[in-house]
């Protein structure tokens, strides 16, 4: 990825998700979208785009918020996902897993 494509996808995603809500619901919208974009480091960050790590947008609602609390509580081995999953409130698993979820087909 070029140095110019992440701020521009980063950008983006931020007007997208403003435009999409209002009030509290943009502010709820802008920090979903800022937690998420921390995922496309080594996650796709289009459907059907591979990336280093599993395309997370193939992924159902229920199955994202699973893995990413299996990491957390240790069910789940990973070197770096259970350091990020453990720094995760339960809301924000919440709010990752109806984001990249509700894409699913």
């Amino acid at each position: 990825m070029t140095t110019l494509t992440w701020p521009l996808m980063l950008t983006c995603t931020l007007w997208t998700a403003w435009a999409a809500a209002d009030g509290k619901e943009a502010d709820s919208a802008i920090e979903t979208s800022l937690l998420a974009g921390s995922c496309y480091g080594c996650h796709a960050a289009t459907r059907g785009q591979q990336g280093v790590m599993p395309d997370l947008w193939q992924l159902s609602v229920e199955q994202v918020s699973a893995r990413l609390t299996d990491y957390q509580r240790g069910d789940r081995e990973a070197t770096v996902m259970s350091r990020i999953a453990s720094g995760y409130s339960e809301r924000e698993i919440e709010r990752l897993a109806n984001y990249f979820g509700r894409a699913t087909p």
